[in-house]
Parts: structure tokens; C-alpha cells; sequence
């Protein structure tokens, strides 16, 4: 039986050409760049599962230098704007302090760019409830901290066997003045390169004790087309990097180095990484087979209005038109190609993703004809596997799909999703499941002696896919566990736990994103706490309708309903009015809601902890 399943599994890549099955067994690695989505999958990791955390960066420096940085939140200049890559800081048990006398003007964000400690660490310091009510002449004690390693060491201490790697960010960006960061980085001298980027890093990896680095450098080429330098300098960038990761690998002495590359099967590929000699250089390079995405945009020639041109025309699968991430044939083409440049199979990982698609096709009139044009979103796997549709597979790409017509599009949906008066007519998911990664991953890497996978990114997983994924890779019968059950919180004692700061929410003990891709996240506006409101109210039950025309948000609750209209503080609850401090307004494309006044009028318990700056709402009380 179980033989007659892996044959089942095997019949379904009739489609396209792959090498001889092999029994060979692999580690899978673990992309992640944050705490909580380390928390998360821990449950679900085995000891032979290792990990890499995303907490470092090159970045220009205000000199004009590329350089190492593992500050988050705190830009190095104004040049620098992926801070996100960085260690979280927390307060050093035990240690010093010292006063600082608030200045006229002065704001806790300000303060703590200042001395470069988290606002909300200086806030819970201090035991502040407000966070907004310091004043000019106030003393504020600003704490000792450090980085923040706990998931790191948690890893560590469930996992010794596992690999804990340092991941460093950096792309080739265009800067304001016109200066290539690649090649800034690539033509620097090797005493710059050791001064500022490689003994730093060093350093990192000993003091922190990571067993080695992972460089996720990406968008090289080889050459660049610009004016703004030589042809020196310009060009032969794939012979600097070269010579770059040569003098970090003697560096590391037994550390790991891990190099991250691009795929070559794609039109306009980035070729600024020699494999070859990478492969002769690193422990392991983890292949990106993903983002092969390519979608037709309208264009003036396509004799639309204006309004249309640069949106998504069609996303129909054809020869000029690939809507899917990771479609099976281009990442077993992936692989070949990369095969053919190096040696060994055994220190090549597979990149891959599990983030979700979710195209939302819009109607759009203009002067009485109707047009139509597609957007794309990006949920996590744990809302896609919630919706209410008819689930089919698609046997080339090796990828699911679910369509929402329009008549199965909520009203309340329908509203949310509505943009400048375009009107959403379909939904479309593409994702990965459990299987279709069994069918594309765990038989592309046992047919080639791959080393193993990297996913990215945890948070956009599910918990039924990722105790798949790692029994899949620890399993030597090739047999997929049955599902779990994904866990949804109840209508009733329910608790959600929200953090300013923090994009991740926890319900029931179960950590989600709250606004899937778009970085969503609790604030605090003239000393009250606003929160995206529709993820909340869904959450615990309730209903919310949006009413673009009169920019008026209505929540249900039971018997109870709530009307509010954006930046206004006035507020009908069950039809009396009410003041409210601050009022609803649009963050970000989100409606944000003062939390306490509305929960409470709704029946719910809000309890609000300074110290950890979270807001915990619980139904027990109902």
C-alpha cells in the first residue's frame, strides 16, 4: 500500500522529465525574520530542522559606506530602509540607567530614536500608562538594553543538533543620487570590506554564538547600464563577489557560510553569481526557485484609458502569461540549469515559498463601458484554507486553486474589497498545499540528492502545512501524515492578545498575522489605543460593513450595533450618540477604531498591560 501511494504521487508529473527517484533523506532549513514567527512552528521542527534568523543587513552608511548593521528600527542613514533586519532589543535585567530631562517638543518615538532604545521598552520602564503624557521639564529614565536572542536560544535548547544561522539582507537598490548599491558594495577595497562589513560580522556570529551566516544578497548582475560610473567599476561584478565571499569563508574559520542565489531560467535573470565557483566557496547554496510571476499589464497600445494602463489584463496561464509563483516545470527547470554549473548535488538547498496569491478581478467603468483589471493580495495560508469554495488542482503547475464568484462575494467583502468605486467581481487563490509541495519539493529533491529546502516565509504557513512539511522530510516510507485540523477560536471565551508594534495577534494561543501582508498593526493616538477593526470584530464573532460612500463603518454584534464615521467623534450605539476623544480614521488603506470604547459598548472585558504595551480582550465574562 504504501508503495502504491508514492506510485499515485509519481503518476501526477507525467507533464514533465525528472531524474531517477532516490531514497536519499534531507534537512530542511527554515527561513524566518522574526521572533513570533518562530513561535509560530516550534512545535512542529524536529532536531534535524535548522533554522536561519533574518536580523541582519548591509546598508549605507551617512559616509557614503556600505557597511553591517544589525540595529532594527534605527535607520544607520537616510539611505538605509530596511531596518526591519535587525535584533530586537530588550531591557537588560539588572542593569544601569540614566536620566534624561524631556525637552519642549519631545515625543517618546523621538526619545528613543535618540539613544536608539524602543519606545515602548523606555515606556514599560518607566511604568508609563500613557505613553503620551510626558512633558517638557519630566524626567525619563532611558534603560540599558540588548538583542534580543530569546527564540534563538529556545531554538537551541529544543533543537542542539540544529544549525542557528545569522541572515544578512541586501539588494542591489537604486539610491536618490543615483548610486548602485551593488556596486558600491562590489568596489570597495578589501581593507573597507574587512573594516566594515566582514569583521563585524565576525564578531556577530561569535558573540552570539550562531553557528554560521546565510547572505541573502540579491538582485546582482554581473553588469550594470549606467552612466553614473566606469566601466570598471560597472562591470565584472560577479568575479568581486567572488572574491568578497572568499575573504568572509576564511573568516568564518568552521562557521557555515550559506550563499543565496537567483534561478538562470528567467528572461532578464539576475547573473551576478558565479555558481561555480559559489558552490567551491560556500557550504551550501540555497537556490530561490520561486518568483517566477509574470503578468500583462495594460499599455497605451492597448487602446484603453489611461486609468487602466500599468493594471493587471489578464491572469490567464499562457506562454506570455504566468500568474503562478512557483509553477512545478520552472522549478525542476530551476534546478537542472543550476546542475549543470556545479558538481555536487549534496550542498544545494531549494528555496521556496508558501506565501498565498489572492487576485481580486475589478470592474471599472469609464464613460458607460465596462473594463476590467486584476489586484493582486498576498494572505497567509490559514485564511485561504477558510474559504468557502471548491478547491481544484492544477496538475501542471502543481498548485491549487480556489475561485469566489461574485455572487458568493459577501456583501460586507464585496465592500471592503471595493477601490475608488472599482467593484470586485471574482477571487482567485493560488497556494501551496501540504500535497502539492509533497508532489513539487520532497520529489524534486530526492530525485536530485538535493541537501534540502528553505522556506520562506513562516508567517505566511499554516499549521496543518507545516507539520506536513517536516514529517514529509523525516519520513522514510514517502507517506504524508493525515491532516490536522487547523484551529479556529471559538464564538465563545474567546481571547485575543494584540501588542503596539506588532503585526502578529494571538487568538486562543494561536499566533496570525492580522493583516496578512501589509504589515498592519496596532497605534496609539492621543493616549488611545486604535486597532484595524475588521479582523477583531470577525474574530469574535461580530459582522462589519463598510459604506465608501459615506466613509461610515457599522459593526454587529448579537443583538447590539455600532455606527461610526471616519474622522468624526461622534458614535451611535444602538442609536444613542456617544463622544468619543479620538476619531476612526484610515491607516494604511485600514479602518483603525479607538479599542476600548467599542469592545466595552459591546459587551467584552479589554484589560490594557503598560509594561508589555499589549491589549488583551477576552469574552469569559459572557
Amino acid at each position: 500500500m504504501k508503495k502504491l501511494v508514492f506510485l499515485i504521487i509519481m503518476s501526477l508529473l507525467c507533464n514533465f522529465s525528472i531524474s531517477t527517484y532516490s531514497t536519499t533523506m534531507v534537512n530542511p532549513f527554515y527561513a524566518i525574520d522574526s521572533t513570533t514567527e518562530y513561535q509560530i512552528i516550534k512545535e512542529h521542527l524536529k532536531d534535524n530542522s535548522h533554522m536561519y534568523f533574518q536580523w541582519g543587513r548591509l546598508a549605507r552608511n551617512n559616509n557614503g559606506i556600505i557597511q553591517f548593521t544589525d540595529k532594527k528600527y534605527f535607520s544607520i542613514s537616510p539611505h538605509d530602509n530596511r531596518s526591519e533586519y535587525g535584533f530586537s532589543s530588550k531591557i537588560v535585567m539588572g542593569g544601569s540607567d540614566f536620566e534624561y530631562i524631556v525637552q519642549p517638543g519631545d515625543s517618546l518615538f523621538a526619545i528613543g530614536r535618540k539613544f536608539e532604545v524602543p519606545h515602548y521598552l523606555i515606556s514599560s520602564y518607566n511604568k508609563l500608562d500613557d505613553p503620551n503624557s510626558i512633558r517638557a521639564g519630566s524626567i525619563v529614565k532611558i534603560p540599558l538594553v540588548e538583542p534580543d536572542l530569546s527564540s534563538k536560544e529556545d531554538y537551541k535548547n529544543r533543537f542542539p543538533i540544529g544549525k542557528a544561522l545569522f541572515s544578512i539582507y541586501f539588494d542591489a537598490t537604486l539610491y536618490s543620487d543615483n548610486k548602485n548599491a551593488a556596486i558600491e558594495f562590489l568596489n570597495m577595497q578589501d581593507d573597507c570590506w574587512d573594516k566594515y562589513i566582514i569583521q563585524p560580522i565576525i564578531h556577530t556570529l561569535n558573540n552570539y554564538e550562531f553557528d554560521g551566516v546565510v547572505l541573502d544578497f540579491e538582485a546582482f548582475r554581473d553588469s550594470f547600464v549606467t552612466t553614473h560610473y566606469s566601466n570598471s567599476q560597472r562591470t565584472g561584478l560577479k568575479e568581486k563577489y567572488n572574491r568578497f565571499l572568499r575573504k568572509l569563508k576564511n573568516e568564518l574559520d568552521d562557521k557555515l557560510l550559506v550563499v543565496i542565489v537567483h534561478p538562470t531560467n528567467v528572461g532578464g535573470y539576475f547573473d551576478g553569481y558565479h555558481m561555480a565557483e559559489i558552490e567551491k566557496i560556500s557550504d551550501y547554496i540555497i537556490l530561490m526557485a520561486y518568483d517566477y510571476q509574470y503578468v500583462l499589464k495594460y499599455t497605451a497600445s492597448d487602446n484603453v484609458p489611461t486609468a487602466l494602463h500599468g493594471k493587471v489584463k489578464t491572469i490567464e496561464s499562457t506562454f506570455h502569461n504566468q500568474p503562478y509563483v512557483q509553477p512545478l516545470w520552472k522549478v525542476d527547470e530551476a534546478v537542472e540549469e543550476l546542475l549543470k554549473l556545479v558538481k555536487n548535488t549534496d550542498n544545494i538547498i531549494l528555496g521556496i515559498s508558501i506565501v498565498g496569491m489572492k487576485w481580486v478581478k475589478y470592474r471599472k467603468n469609464i464613460g458607460g463601458r465596462n473594463y476590467y483589471y486584476y489586484e493582486l493580495y498576498r494572505p497567509d495560508l490559514n485564511s485561504i484554507e477558510s474559504v468557502n469554495a471548491l478547491e481544484e488542482y492544477l496538475e501542471n503547475p502543481a498548485i491549487s486553486k480556489k475561485i469566489v464568484p461574485y455572487n458568493n462575494i459577501s456583501s460586507e467583502k464585496r465592500k471592503e474589497l471595493t477601490r475608488n468605486g472599482d467593484e470586485p467581481i471574482e477571487i482567485e487563490y493560488h497556494f501551496e498545499t501540504p500535497e502539492s509541495l509533497y508532489i513539487k519539493y520532497y520529489n524534486i529533491v530526492t530525485s536530485y540528492n538535493l541537501s534540502g529546502i528553505a522556506i520562506w516565509r513562516i508567517g505566511k504557513g499554516s499549521q496543518n502545512t507545516w507539520n506536513k512539511l517536516v514529517n514529509m522530510f523525516s519520513d522514510e516510507e514517502n507517506i504524508l501524515p493525515e491532516p490536522l485540523p487547523t484551529p479556529q477560536p471559538s464564538s465563545k471565551n474567546t481571547q485575543i492578545i494584540l501588542k503596539i508594534g506588532e503585526k502578529h495577534m494571538t487568538i486562543n494561543g494561536q499566533i496570525k498575522e492580522i493583516d496578512p501582508g501589509r504589515d498592519t498593526m496596532p497605534v496609539i493616538i492621543e493616549n488611545r489605543t486604535l486597532v484595524p477593526i475588521r479582523v477583531i470584530i470577525e474574530s469574535l464573532g461580530g459582522n462589519i460593513y463598510w459604506y465608501g460612500e459615506k466613509n461610515t463603518v457599522i459593526i454587529q454584534y448579537k443583538e447590539t450595533e455600532i455606527e461610526m464615521t471616519i474622522d468624526s467623534k461622534i458614535i451611535k450605539v444602538g442609536g444613542t450618540i456617544f463622544h468619543i476623544d479620538v476619531a476612526p480614521q484610515i491607516i494604511n488603506d485600514r479602518t483603525y477604531i479607538p479599542l476600548r470604547f467599542l469592545l466595552e459598548n459591546l459587551g467584552f472585558n479589554v484589560e490594557w498591560d503598560s509594561f508589555e504595551q499589549k491589549v488583551v480582550i477576552d469574552t469569559y465574562s459572557q
